[in-house]
């Protein structure tokens, strides 16, 4: 059999076994109800973590408790956004600015109202285009999975804006001033990824 018949019948299934050098499997909704903490309690959900996803995909809190977001994996960010434009950062929402794995991001739930998150990095690909988004006392199940939904719609487009930092947010505040990884980016090098920070100053003194 020709070397170049058998490498076509080989790429499609090593293409689909990886998650773009992330790990784990693409972004995906689970049926299971959302979790819901005891009035004042802590919620944790990991960043990253088997891939391009916040998991879990959906949480239920009440004013007072927290939601504790732990990087897990690469640069992402925790992002307000709406359902209607899922990938664009809110006007006056939370935004962590990209951050670092092992790092921590804090909300104080001060409203039920829904609260819609994306993940606004977009090195190598764009995060929210893949699904990676999040939502805090959504209407159901099904409006996750249609928030879901849309945000995929725009991988080929999603916006390449990106907010800045803000601890403040409608229906939820950082419980710590935000701020960005210095310049940190990812790059994709064969199955895993290298972090690279980029420090302004050592080009611009001596």
């Amino acid at each position: 059999m020709h070397p170049l018949f058998l490498f076509a019948l080989l790429v499609p299934s090593l293409v689909s076994g990886q998650d773009y050098g992330y790990g784990g499997s693409p972004a995906t909704t689970s049926a299971a109800a959302a979790p819901s903490a005891a009035a004042g309690g802590q919620l944790t959900v990991s960043v990253g973590q088997g891939g391009l996803l916040f998991t879990p995909s959906a949480v239920n809190a009440s004013v007072g408790d927290v939601v504790v977001f732990q990087f897990v994996s690469n640069v992402h960010s925790v992002t307000q956004s709406s359902f209607a434009a899922p990938c664009s950062p809110l006007q006056g929402g939370f935004n962590s600015g990209l951050m670092a794995a092992n790092t921590n991001f804090t909300l104080a739930i001060t409203a039920t109202s829904p609260i819609y998150v994306y993940c606004e990095q977009t090195t190598p690909l764009p995060h929210c285009g893949m699904g990676m988004v999040f939502t805090i006392n959504a209407p159901s199940q099904d409006n996750t999975t249609a928030f879901v939904a849309a945000a995929k719609a725009l991988v080929s487009s999603e916006p390449s804006q990106t907010g800045s930092p803000a601890s403040s947010g409608v229906g939820a505040v950082a419980t710590a001033p935000a701020a960005k990884a210095s310049g940190a980016q990812s790059l994709v090098i064969g199955g895993g990824a290298v972090m690279v920070a980029i420090i302004s100053f050592m080009f611009t003194s001596s």
